[in-house]
């Protein structure tokens, strides 16, 4: 008994130690590099683009980097994106108007340009990857050019839906197969690798709003935004979209002297945290982040670390994960990491995953996820009007179930007293 107590507390010191360094600079925003414009985890590389136009890797989370040449390359380096077994690299030559995207399968050792089907008139913006296979969906200039491709495609191939429905996506994220597309006219999502996309409810949601960050993690979707003239706030679904409510977080946005709140710029969710950067609205303070670690029913500041920002103008911009560590750059290039254990005081990986179900929405079938502490449970498929399906029990921590027969609609599968949603689509 003795022993345990002892190892108890020694993990507690540990991981309190861990939380307490919060926020860590990367070894690159020392560097004369001008700061981070863009990084991504690749082949379990961190890889970052500078604003003084150097390609760097680090094989050790962050702690050094090193050059890629990159003197084949025409253009001015921007964003970068791991898809598949590929590195892309998007390049912008304001000269001749003149955008470009590359991409790499030996990790910066030889370059294919991949533009294909594209303008070379137009500047990529924005390039989001997806389900770990390859597929790719890009912005490009002026928020009225997207282009959608996977690794097998001989060329980029326009996205006609937002062609035919005048809708310009501001940002997307994903889970599993399903991509998300944030736009002004709602939320819209595709499971077909972006060829056919469709809108998401709206009951709980404002006839109008601006959104400012969201993210699809654990089958809840976050939207962050506010009304005009009103407070921010936290939209959820765990329907899918066919119900939202609200979580309360306005009053940790900070006002400045022309009584003008701060504004949400990301968001992102790891399992039960949330983190929501905030754009800063005074000189000489600390930017800004608030973290809930109970999925958004409680928040507070988590700055510590992170650096003053003397004219109020900078933001974390993205934040990525890798294993144990939340990583993060902001809008004017201070790249930072830290750790996810003890967020809640105890190690991330100690917390048992929730049950997970995927893809969702679903057509042909669905996966179940559970810890291992719900084997031998039985696991019950509803109806959402409460119309029992059918039950079995669970041997594996994964499940696989054919949903191909059912109808269109929301199924809820019960397992020990919980209740999971899932959409299922023709």
């Amino acid at each position: 008994m003795k022993k345990y107590i002892i190892l108890s507390l020694l993990a507690f010191s540990v991981s309190h130690a861990l939380f307490s360094q919060g926020w860590q600079p990367i070894d690159i925003t020392s560097q004369n590099l001008g700061g981070i414009r863009s990084m991504v985890w690749h082949k379990g590389k961190l890889f970052a683009v500078t604003y003084n136009q150097a390609l760097m890797v680090s094989s050790d989370a962050g702690n050094t980097f090193t050059d890629i040449t990159t003197d084949t390359l025409i253009g001015v380096q921007e964003f970068l994106i791991a898809a598949g077994n590929r590195l892309y690299l998007t390049t912008w030559r304001a000269t001749r108007l003149e955008g470009r995207i590359y991409y790499t399968e030996d990790e910066g050792k030889s370059w294919v340009l991949d533009t294909a089907g594209l303008f070379s008139s137009i500047r990529p913006m924005y390039i989001y990857s997806y389900n770990n296979e390859g597929y790719i969906i890009a912005q490009f200039q002026g928020n009225d050019a997207y282009y959608r491709r996977d690794m097998n495609d001989a060329q980029w191939y326009p996205v006609d839906t937002f062609y035919r429905n005048n809708i310009d996506p501001l940002d997307f994220t994903a889970s599993h197969d399903t991509l998300l597309a944030n736009t002004p006219n709602g939320l819209w999502y595709s499971t077909d690798n972006a060829l056919s996309w469709t809108a998401l409810g709206k009951t709980g949601l404002p006839a109008f709003y601006n959104g400012h960050g969201f993210d699809f993690e654990g089958g809840r979707i976050y939207f962050v935004g506010k009304e005009f003239q009103k407070k921010p706030r936290l939209w959820y679904s765990d329907d899918f979209g066919t119900s939202w409510d609200t979580l309360a977080i306005a009053s940790y946005f900070d006002t400045n002297a022309f009584g003008t709140e701060q504004v949400s710029m990301q968001l992102k969710a790891v399992q039960n945290q949330v983190w929501i950067s905030l754009q800063n609205e005074a000189s000489n303070t600390v930017i800004d982040v608030i973290h809930s670690t109970d999925r958004g029913n409680s928040w507070a500041h988590d700055t510590s670390g992170l650096h003053n920002d003397p004219f109020g103008t900078d933001h974390i911009g993205l934040m990525i994960t890798h294993h144990n560590t939340l990583y993060a750059h902001t809008a004017l290039g201070n790249a930072y990491k830290r750790e996810l254990n003890n967020s809640i005081g105890l190690p991330f990986y100690a917390t048992p995953l929730p049950v997970q179900i995927y893809p969702n929405p679903a057509v042909h079938h669905i996966e179940i996820s559970v810890p291992a502490n719900l084997l031998g449970k039985e696991m019950e498929l509803y109806t959402s009007t409460g119309l029992w399906l059918q039950q079995q029990t669970i041997r594996n921590i994964k499940t696989h179930l054919p949903v191909y027969h059912l109808e269109s609609g929301v199924y809820i599968v019960r397992i020990d007293n919980n209740s999971y949603r899932f959409l299922k689509l023709r």
